[in-house]
């Protein structure tokens, strides 16, 4: 089994930690008064015959708002007059669209195909200037558009859309539960914003006599952990995490680390090596509260994960000029363009002479250049990871 250094682990921390969501992006506008894209559609389950229905016994049943927020916490609020709305969304991000009554509460929220909870506006027309979902028809509280944006106004290739499906699983219970604590509110709405994340580990494949190393399908991982998040004070020092084949036995978090600038604590479980995580409902002991997450089935995870595949460039004296990278789709049979769904990549290179890491790269590039000196000869192992789109951390090793 390949070995996973600790030293190496603390020090992806806070990388993974950069990206993490924060409260201070918590902003209220007017709908598309400052964005260059806007969603529009229809609600006509509130019509019939041309009349606006409404439910005199329990008002909070009609919906009356459509909310949109990102991954790091940000959202803004329209109004649905008529049975219409129309809202401004940013582009470059996966945003998420819930429904909501007059009192803020959920309702339901948008999906434009089976497990794919995210509106994925990252890879835009940019002759668009407003998408129209047209009618949506909700069914126990899913939202569906007559009119789906994927592959034409959002053209992402069928490859694309199935890689984002797998990785929005961490976030998404917070669009099918944004109330995690059960108080009745959405979270967000009441500036508060919990979530998991999650990091996983694989062994790569081996660089032999190459300077790219080789690669195996399906992918082996090497463990995981779940982050947990939370922003406000008063912190506890721990928390305790329940996964569901074990709900009776509490697993406390092993590591923190505090972003003071949010006022965001994460909480690490400890490393799993033993089994993929299940279907099921993942706990989170937080103060006073108990925190509910629905994560859907992970046995999935070797076959839907983009390979990273690093490849180095040697000076004439054998010392390393700079490494480069790639995306394989997850079948291992192609290149991939990974802006679709990566953010940054950063590297490490473990040598008997020492260590050497990188800063976060931005994903529209794929190579750094090295100033440290480190003898190819010397090398002994070198780590490569990207965080998604929804901040998801993804570390394959190859070894030398």
């Amino acid at each position: 089994m390949t070995r996973i250094n600790l030293k190496w682990l603390i020090i992806l921390f806070p990388l993974f930690l950069l990206l993490s969501s924060c409260n201070e992006d918590n902003v209220i506008v007017d709908p598309g008064s400052n964005y260059k894209l806007s969603l529009k559609g229809n609600i006509p389950a509130l019509y019939k015959s041309g009349v606006l229905k409404l439910n005199h016994t329990n008002a909070d049943s009609t919906i009356a708002k459509v909310i949109v927020f990102y991954p790091r916490g940000a959202y803004n609020i329209a109004e649905v007059k008529d049975g219409k709305f129309t809202i401004g969304v940013e582009t470059g991000t996966p945003a998420f669209l819930v429904f909501a009554g007059a009192s803020d509460n959920y309702l339901g929220y948008l999906c434009l195909r089976e497990g794919f909870e995210s509106i994925p506006l990252v890879k835009v027309d940019e002759n668009i200037s407003t998408i129209d979902l047209q009618d949506i028809l909700l069914s126990n509280k899913i939202g569906t558009p007559t009119h789906n944006p994927l592959g034409n106004e959002i053209p992402l290739t069928e490859d694309e859309q199935q890689i984002l499906s797998f990785l929005d699983d961490f976030f998404y219970p917070i669009v099918r539960n944004p109330d995690v604590d059960g108080n009745g509110k959405m979270d967000f709405l009441e500036n508060k914003f919990y979530r998991l994340q999650i990091m996983w580990f694989y062994r790569g494949g081996n660089f032999g006599n190459n300077l790219t190393p080789s690669y195996s399908i399906p992918l082996q991982y090497n463990g995981w952990k779940l982050a947990f998040s939370a922003q406000g004070a008063n912190h506890p020092e721990s928390v305790n995490f329940y996964f569901p084949w074990y709900l009776s036995s509490p697993l406390p978090s092993v590591e923190t680390r505090l972003i003071g600038e949010w006022n965001t604590m994460v909480y690490f479980s400890p490393l799993n090596l033993m089994m993929l995580p299940t279907e099921g409902i993942y706990k989170v002991a937080y103060n006073n509260l108990t925190l509910n997450f629905e994560i859907p089935d992970q046995s999935s995870a070797l076959n839907n994960v983009p390979i990273i595949l690093p490849t180095v460039s040697l000076n004439n004296d054998n010392t390393i000029r700079s490494l480069s990278w790639s995306f394989i789709n997850p079948n291992g049979n192609s290149s991939i363009d990974p802006k679709s769904f990566a953010t940054v990549v950063n590297f490490g290179i473990e040598s008997s002479s020492g260590n050497y890491e990188s800063p976060n790269v931005e994903v529209t590039n794929n190579q750094f250049n090295i100033t440290q000196i480190i003898n190819w000869s010397s090398v002994t192992r070198i780590w490569i990871a990207y965080h998604d789109l929804f901040d998801n951390h993804y570390i394959f090793f190859y070894e030398k």
